[in-house]
């Protein structure tokens, strides 16, 4: 009578979006990821459609992040 080890029924994750197989950092749930290139794809899409701009320097104050009615137009 052979026992096969729990590991081996073990697959690799794929991602949420493409189907990639892709092996994330130790620590992140794989399953409630995406890949880094559908990550980066869906981020630039998330940033066009809200017209997000990249923090600044201006947008903290001693360490903190200002609310976004405090923040200047500017930035």
């Amino acid at each position: 009578m052979s026992k096969r080890h729990p590991n081996l029924r073990l697959t690799s994750p794929r991602c949420t979006y493409c189907g990639a197989i892709w092996h994330p950092a130790e620590g992140i749930d794989a399953l409630a990821t995406y890949c880094p290139n559908c990550s980066d794809q869906r981020r630039a899409a998330a940033q066009d459609h809200f017209q997000l701009k990249p923090l600044s320097a201006a947008d903290f104050v001693n360490g903190y992040l200002l609310p976004r009615r405090l923040r200047s137009a500017a930035g």
